[in-house]
């Protein structure tokens, strides 16, 4: 399947919940200028780090951290450290 960021020019916040099958997103998510935040409830491993991956090239390319990401359980997002755990 072929997906361009002609698709949604207007998405501005993406919400999945529960969504285990989701492996990964087309890298033309990068490219929605108005594309604010990303939100990862339960979802797949493999789908978080495509997520950040993306935002991780926008900002290589642009300098611009792009969208944000917000991923729970948050032990989920590799970025977090195993202290950011405790209590």
């Amino acid at each position: 399947m072929n997906i361009s960021s002609d698709c949604l020019p207007s998405l501005e916040h993406l919400v999945l919940r529960s969504c285990k099958k989701v492996e990964e997103f087309p890298s033309c998510l990068g490219d929605i200028p108005v594309l604010w935040s990303v939100e990862l409830h339960w979802c797949s491993r493999s789908a978080v780090n495509s997520i950040i991956s993306i935002q991780e090239e926008v900002l290589e390319y642009t300098g611009d951290e792009g969208f944000k990401v917000h991923v729970y359980p948050s032990d989920l997002d590799s970025r977090s450290s195993p202290e950011d755990h405790s209590d």
